[in-house]
């Protein structure tokens, strides 16, 4: 969230009715809440679960499999989703939560005995952006989702207001970013988009470190540095091959080339074809 800057606003109207509430609407709303509670716990577990299964499924069964497992994570997700805003209204008609104004925006939902976010809330910004999940002393910590005024969102682990283990981020455009995440950054996981996917490490939301990249019937595979592949080997659309480096996606510096008919030319290649150095 540190880096990744909402600039579109979108705006949201947040009515909150303040009704005096009797001491057995209380106790009602109280146990209501703890039974809630106990709901978010259960499907947090049962996400777990299936996000294991969803890997293991994405891994070594077959796209029915996989299929199933996704949509049964997702079902997950919304049932989690749901309770947790279910349990933001209890906890504003109980009178425990507190809504205020917070820098730029307003927030609905529980707080400490110091008067800090913490357990379940929502936070709008008047940007557009906006929070819903757990809250530890004042910071988003916790799992939550976080969708920004652009239409960009990340849904996953937070730690001290930033993305923190695994996630999701998904792009205005439709990119798609799963793995684990550090300080608002992805180290290691996937991205999808159309016609273009990676498995590997990033650096600042780019392709960095080892991967697999597959674009336009061609296969990339080796070293990556600012979305680029340095060093490794190009399976090309035409059948033919080249391990070695590369300069701007270009075979330079030693390296082999396997043509589509078999034959193999090694020495040393700029920008894309052989050289006699």
């Amino acid at each position: 969230m540190k880096k990744l800057v909402a600039t579109v606003g979108v705006s949201l109207i947040l009515i909150m009715a303040c009704i005096p509430v009797t001491t057995s609407q209380a106790s009602d709303v109280e146990a209501e809440k703890r039974v809630i509670q106990q709901q978010i716990n259960e499907v947090e577990s049962q996400l777990v679960e299936a996000k294991r299964q969803q890997r293991i499924a994405e891994s070594s069964q077959g796209k029915q499999e996989i299929k199933a497992a996704k949509v049964n994570t997702r079902a997950l997700k919304l049932k989690l989703a749901v309770l947790k805003n279910n349990y933001v209204k209890l906890v504003d008609k109980s009178n425990g939560k507190i809504t205020r104004k917070i820098a730029d925006g307003t927030y609905f939902g529980e707080v400490n005995k110091d008067g800090l976010k913490d357990g379940v809330g929502q936070a709008v910004w008047d940007n557009g952006s906006k929070y819903l999940g757990d809250w530890r002393n004042g910071k988003i910590s916790g799992t939550g989702k976080y969708i920004y005024a652009s239409g960009s969102y990340y849904e996953g682990s937070f730690v001290d207001d930033a993305f923190s283990g695994e996630g999701v981020y998904v792009t205005k455009d439709g990119g798609k970013y799963k793995g684990t995440f550090e300080n608002d950054q992805i180290i290691k996981g996937s991205y999808k988009e159309k016609n273009y996917s990676y498995v590997g490490e990033f650096e600042n939301f780019k392709l960095s470190g080892y991967g697999l990249l597959k674009t336009n019937g061609e296969t990339y595979t080796g070293l990556f540095s600012n979305n680029q592949l340095v060093s490794g080997t190009v399976n090309y659309a035409d059948g033919s091959k080249f391990t070695g480096k590369l300069i701007d996606g270009k075979a330079s510096g030693y390296g082999k080339l396997t043509k589509k008919d078999g034959k193999i030319v090694k020495g040393y290649f700029k920008e894309g074809k052989f050289s006699h150095k």
